[in-house]
């Protein structure tokens, strides 16, 4: 869904202005950090690329 999709109010720089970064999950956060996307990708697909590479990177090292 492109944020130009969701009502102003569940826009998460809107959401941040008027509730605070305490109330966003972390992907809404890096949506407002990051701001808008691109021509090849929006702002939903980067910040979910770069959540799910944080996250990748924030699992221990599992022994094999």
């Amino acid at each position: 869904m492109s944020i130009l999709d969701r009502p102003t109010d569940e826009r998460p720089r809107e959401k941040l202005q008027a509730k605070g970064a305490a109330i966003l999950s972390d992907y809404e956060l890096l949506m407002a950090m990051i701001g808008s996307g691109t021509a090849q990708a929006d702002v939903t697909a980067i910040a979910k690329r770069v959540h799910l590479s944080l996250i990748h990177i924030s699992e221990p090292t599992r022994p094999y």
